[in-house]
């Protein structure tokens, strides 16, 4: 297997966090049978071989005809079980990409899997699928569209179907792939046409965009989130209501404003697009629910009824008129929740021009917050 493409691809798209953030996303490439794809947990930004998984390509494609449980732990414990069996050997304790399946049903070369917020604008508005078929119509037999679907196994099953339906329709397969709530796949037979099919998706979106997010610095008490998005220190000011979360949380606590979170956090109703989650990589980087504080006096009542109520300590923390806070138990675990809140706000503006926020439902959210795979990648990403 030629690593050096794969890696060139993954580090450039890894490094850009208009693409992907903390240890989300994913990339494979396939050569003689066999396929490299991103291990769980690994990020994109600095993988280097030992971040790649080698996988028999036909095992996994045949994965999709088993019969598995109709049970979602029962199913996904045996698919979680067959796809580290369809590892080459020598591949240690490295566990695939949950989506490695989906990865290896693309007969092109490389594939290139990543989370925009531009794009999850589209794939998490309400509008979201019209609007798409409108702005990928002159290409319809390289494009298709998902409807929310739970990720893992069921999702592969699906798109086998329907990649030999679209196979069957337009004599190909699509090569760029969009997921409702989830984000973009696109393949190519080159790292040249992983960039055109890229940079072609970003700018039919973009076309339709009608506002894009504020993040000029707000001068105040807790003016840190930078115009670029980027953050500074976690409190300014004499820093209380940093200092009490860090204390409540029992660790660090990262204060995010601009104008575009005070507008958000003026009321509870203005936060309303934050207050459930949009994809799988905000549940596991910010938890599924936010805490949102109306009165900064009641912050101790209201931290402790989140934690009886949800089991855990909450990962965001909205105070009504003041910024929102990113909690975790050290910087990393802290930077990587803003910069998932971060892409969650982004989200929400840019859905605005598709008809507004679509979020997860309840019962997606829970299988989320559920799943053992996201769990491994949650303690993959913070150990």
């Amino acid at each position: 297997m030629d690593f050096a493409s794969l890696i060139e691809m993954s580090r450039k798209y890894g490094s850009d966090p208009e693409f992907v953030l903390a240890g989300g996303g994913n990339t494979s490439r396939k050569e003689g049978g066999a396929m490299a794809v991103k291990a769980s947990g690994a990020a994109l930004s600095d993988i280097d071989e030992d971040g790649f998984v080698l996988m028999d390509v036909g095992r996994l494609r045949a994965l999709t005809q088993n019969i598995y449980p109709g049970g979602d732990d029962e199913r996904e414990a045996c698919a979680a079980r067959d796809m580290m069996a369809a590892r080459l050997d020598g591949q240690g304790e490295k566990r695939p990409s949950v989506e490695c399946i989906l990865h290896a049903l693309f007969p092109q070369k490389y594939v290139l899997h990543v989370h925009p917020p531009l794009i999850n604008g589209l794939t998490c508005g309400r509008d979201g699928a019209e609007a798409a078929a409108g702005l990928f119509s002159d290409v319809l037999d390289g494009f298709l569209w998902f409807p929310l679907i739970k990720p893992g196994l069921v999702l592969s099953k699906a798109c086998a179907d329907a990649f030999a339906g679209h196979n069957g329709r337009y004599g190909k397969y699509p090569s760029v792939v969009l997921l409702q709530n989830h984000g973009i796949f696109v393949a190519a037979d080159d790292t040249e046409g992983i960039d055109r099919l890229m940079a072609d998706a970003v700018r039919r979106v973009s076309s339709r965009v009608a506002r894009r997010p504020d993040f000029t610095p707000v001068d105040g008490l807790y003016g840190t989130c930078q115009g670029d998005g980027s953050f500074g220190p976690p409190c300014q000011g004499d820093g209380s209501f940093g200092a009490e979360l860090e204390t409540l949380y029992g660790g660090v606590a990262k204060c995010l404003v601009n104008n575009e979170i005070a507008r958000l956090v003026s009321s509870r109703e203005a936060y309303a697009p934050l207050l459930r989650p949009f994809s799988p990589d905000h549940i596991v980087y910010c938890r599924a629910y936010p805490l949102f504080i109306e009165d900064a006096d009641t912050m101790a009542d209201g931290f402790a009824a989140y934690e009886a109520r949800h089991g855990y300590k909450p990962k965001i923390v909205a105070v009504s008129g003041v910024g929102a806070f990113a909690l975790g138990k050290d910087e990393n675990e802290a930077g990587k929740a803003a910069e998932l809140f971060t892409d969650a706000v982004k989200v929400a503006v840019y859905s605005e021009s598709f008809g507004g926020p679509l979020h997860l439902p309840d019962d997606f959210t829970e299988f989320i917050v559920n799943w053992e795979i996201e769990s491994y990648r949650q303690k993959q990403a913070f150990g």
